[in-house]
């Protein structure tokens, strides 16, 4: 039963890293090894527009660069006020929370999936075997395990990488921050994603972002 509802897990979190690109975030393409067919199915699912509906979440506001924006689900408001050089990205509804900063991203993504019979130790090694095995992520390379935090009040567990993106995209070397936590059932993921060479230089923003950020 744990295999399996690992499994699930890794798949939901594959969907949206999917999504996720078709949102705007970097484009990625399959590993070596992977038949130019694949790319190109890989690479029109990424581009295809998000589908919307009347459940569909609403994508965060903010009135000024640097003020403070919201995201709103059928039962979750999350508040954040990012630092000065932050802008509101518009996601088209596929993330809760989306802000960029030049090559920078900051943003929020509920997995739809029932996380009541699980633990945030499971998601993120479902997480990590999930990225190990895809196409999505060139070349990964995972920083250390995955660390226990508190966000908001609230257990989380974040884990850091270093992958590249596909060639057709520049073959960029990039790092990224996932944060999970659950709240009640459901699961939540927070990402921070930026060139490898910039990424550090913004640490500080990433965490003032989780010290600001909550979850109503």
């Amino acid at each position: 039963m744990r295999k399996f509802l690992s499994l699930i897990i890794m798949l939901v979190l594959l969907a949206g890293i999917i999504t996720g690109c078709a949102g705007g975030k970097s484009q990625t393409a399959a590993p070596s090894g992977t038949n130019n067919q694949n790319e190109a199915e890989a690479d029109s699912t990424r581009n295809a527009p998000a589908e919307s509906s009347a459940d569909s979440t609403e994508a965060a506001e903010s009135g000024s660069n640097s003020g403070e924006g919201s995201g709103e689900t059928d039962e979750t408001d999350i508040s954040i006020t990012p630092p000065g050089g932050w802008e509101h990205a518009d996601s088209g509804g596929v993330h809760l929370v989306d802000y960029s900063n030049g090559t920078a991203h900051f943003w929020v993504e509920k997995n739809f999936i029932d996380a009541s019979n699980t633990d945030l130790d499971e998601m993120a090694q479902a997480a990590k075997s999930g990225y190990e095995g895809s196409y999505v992520f060139r070349n990964i390379e995972f920083i250390g395990e995955a660390e226990s935090i508190t966000v908001d009040g609230k257990d989380a567990r974040k884990l850091g990488f270093n992958y590249e993106t596909s060639q057709a995209s520049g073959g960029k070397k990039m790092k990224r921050e996932d944060v999970f936590l659950i709240l009640g059932e459901d699961f939540y993921t927070i990402v921070f994603e930026d060139t490898s060479d910039s990424f550090d230089k913004l640490a500080g923003d990433f965490e003032q972002i989780l010290e600001s950020i909550s979850f109503n």
